[in-house]
């Protein structure tokens, strides 16, 4: 038998009178939101009850996925107005309205500010620190925490967590590693998805919520590469770059999303921002067994018909040269070689020489190459993840349990998702903001 002891807090400071919130994760999310905890008490609160504030992280150091977040860059927010910038999530976009009301990217921007981070906007309004150093956001979030006495508690993985009612401290939080079970007043599960697990995200917080009783949207990896099947003759090395171009995403032959932008091609993945966005829906549909299929467009601003006509402007023009000079024109020069060869176009044939029947095959290659997706690249290498607690069963204007009285969640452990941009990191700021500040009105209320 395996005894344990009982801990309330490991603060020398702490009195059995005192309540005690604890955050469980020290990820952005969670690091914002016990530091909001701790500014919220002192402002409001502080000659009621007496809260302290603790983290209990699994990982040696907290914020190990925030310092590698945006390849290492830390993309923190969009400049977006809010109702554009809300378009970017699912499934349920209106759930996150309260949090952002209350902490938006001008509140980010001002908070980073006064912990000496500056910030710029680079295209598409994303949000960076000026150092593109994420390891500096990371390291002055920490910083703020511990200033503001925040009791960060390293190399404690949680194994459970379960509540009683009508007790000072309800919650009890199993560590198993120092076989101790904590005792708090509230909690906040900030744990994140199941994407990094090597930085501590490997979706401990979405079996403790099951069983609490909240409802679970299967997780799955979001913003990841999908694996096609090895097309014959792909006659390219690495992989290859592709810009300005339209990907279509089919289900069972029905047409479901487009999208139009860069992408990057090898011969058995597809990466790139245009896959990314749609990688949420091919996932999706591989978990049901659909057959899923990508169908590329390299020149989406011609129809098939203007395609041919400039093929055949071209082939006049150049009628001399080989069929190979004239295509590296038109599309990436890695690709002509496999144009050729897929289409059954003899590569020594001159402009001259080709016939309506090549331009057609040519123009379809070009406009309908179609792409059989297997699967999607393993969790560790998706960005974020979709699906987590049902948000019917989290209070969007305090992020706290409509099961459990005094639980909160916040960050990626919820069910939402976004594309990438700044939209996802900006999400758990807001959410662990909201969390923070409303779990000190919690306490002070009972």
């Amino acid at each position: 038998m395996v005894y344990y002891n009982l801990i309330i807090s490991e603060q020398s400071s702490f009195n059995m009178k005192d309540q005690l919130l604890t955050v469980i994760g020290g990820g952005a999310s969670g690091l914002i939101a016990a530091g909001c905890a701790v500014m919220q008490y002192r402002q409001n609160f502080s000659r009621g009850n007496n809260i302290k504030v603790q983290i209990l992280e699994k990982m040696h150091k907290p914020g190990l996925k925030l310092g590698i977040t945006g390849k290492g860059r830390c993309n923190l927010s969009n400049t977006a107005p809010l109702d554009d910038f809300i378009e970017h999530f699912r499934p349920n976009p209106k759930f996150l309205y309260p949090a952002f009301n209350n902490f938006f990217s001008g509140e980010l921007i001002e908070f980073l500010n006064q912990q000496k981070v500056k910030v710029k906007v680079e295209r598409g309004g994303r949000i960076f620190p000026q150092s593109d150093s994420a390891l500096q956001v990371a390291r002055t979030l920490i910083d703020w925490n511990r200033k503001l006495g925040v009791d960060i508690n390293t190399g404690n993985a949680v194994q459970s967590v379960k509540w009683e009612k009508n007790n000072l401290y309800p919650f009890k939080i199993m560590v198993k590693q120092k076989k101790s079970i904590y005792l708090s007043s509230a909690v906040i599960i900030s744990t994140g998805g199941i994407t990094y697990p090597l930085t501590g995200s490997s979706g401990d917080g979405y079996k403790w919520a099951q069983q609490l009783g909240h409802r679970l949207i299967n997780p799955l990896p979001d913003l990841v590469g999908l694996y096609i099947d090895p097309q014959l003759n792909w006659d390219f090395q690495g992989s290859v770059s592709l810009k300005n171009v339209m990907i279509t995403l089919s289900l069972e032959k029905d047409i479901q999303h487009r999208e139009f932008g860069e992408a990057q091609l090898s011969k058995n993945l597809f990466e790139g921002p245009v896959v990314l966005k749609l990688s949420r829906f091919a996932v999706q549909a591989l978990q049901r067994k659909q057959q899923v299929y990508l169908y590329l467009d390299l020149k989406p601003a011609l129809s098939e018909k203007q395609l041919d006509r400039r093929l055949i402007k071209e082939f006049n023009q150049q009628g001399s040269k080989s069929a190979v000079k004239i295509l590296k024109c038109l599309i990436p020069l890695k690709l002509v070689d496999s144009c050729l060869s897929q289409t059954g176009v003899p590569k020594h044939l001159k402009g001259g020489q080709l016939t309506s029947i090549h331009r057609k095959k040519i123009c379809q290659w070009i406009k309908y190459n179609r792409f059989k997706v297997k699967t999607c690249q393993t969790p560790d290498r998706a960005i974020i993840t979709a699906g987590g607690v049902h948000t019917d069963d989290i209070n969007p204007k305090t992020m706290m349990s409509k099961i459990i009285p005094g639980l909160f969640f916040s960050g990626e452990i919820i069910d939402y998702a976004a594309d990438t941009g700044g939209f996802n990191l900006q999400a758990a700021f807001s959410t662990g903001w909201l969390a923070g500040k409303s779990s000190i009105e919690y306490l002070n209320s009972i």
